[in-house]
């Protein structure tokens, strides 16, 4: 058993290992009672604990859906992908997530490479989203990742332009800009968007 002692822990050591069989030697000493354990002091409460446990609560099932499905987005595999559409399929039939499914669906599409899919995902969320500035951010990035056509990105542009307020969607700005040539405004939406989130510094053209 363990407990604590006075002896020298390492002469103890020392002593019980000299001659023996590195195995033997090892069992000896566990049996050997001379064995010392750290004792310390409990940790005091800590002043946070409360405030941690009070974030626990109880989600709605339709969060429940558009939470799942975020997180299988990224999935290749056939099963997993089904498992998405399903939680997708009951999200949307909640207007309160709807709109926030019909972006999971479009990211989901986008993260396996069809833009087809992401494309259709971002128009069915427009029908009731109307001008929307995080559809029209998915539907911009879409025609810059599928390298749409000038008067294609332009008219993206245009209608995000007037109702971006996020760093993200400045930054999808600012590569539209580049795309099209407009340096000048690039720059322009480029610093907008890093003041808003420093972290998206790459979006500032050189």
């Amino acid at each position: 058993r363990l407990r604590t002692s006075l002896d020298d822990p390492r002469e103890t050591f020392k002593k019980a290992f000299e001659g023996v069989a590195l195995q033997e030697r090892l069992n000896a000493f566990l049996r050997s009672e001379h064995v010392q354990m750290l004792y310390f002091a409990p940790p005091a409460a800590s002043a946070v604990e409360p405030a941690r446990q009070s974030h626990v609560r109880d989600i709605a099932e339709e969060d429940a859906h558009l939470h799942l499905a975020w997180l299988g987005a990224p999935y290749r595999d056939d099963t997993d992908r089904d498992r998405v559409r399903l939680h997708l399929a009951a999200a949307k039939q909640n207007p309160r997530t709807r709109d926030a499914a019909y972006l999971v669906e479009a990211l989901a599409s986008y993260m396996q490479g069809d833009l087809g899919g992401a494309a259709r995902a971002v128009d069915e969320g427009l029908r009731d989203a109307h001008d929307m500035a995080p559809f029209l951010e998915a539907q911009l990035d879409i025609m810059l990742t599928r390298k749409a056509p000038m008067n294609e990105l332009r008219q993206g542009a245009d209608r995000l332009r007037p109702v971006a307020v996020t760093g993200g969607q400045f930054c999808t700005l600012a590569q539209g800009a580049i795309r099209i040539g407009d340096r000048q405004s690039a720059l322009q939406l480029g610093a907008r968007a890093t003041q808003l989130a420093p972290r998206l510094g790459y979006c500032r053209p050189e």
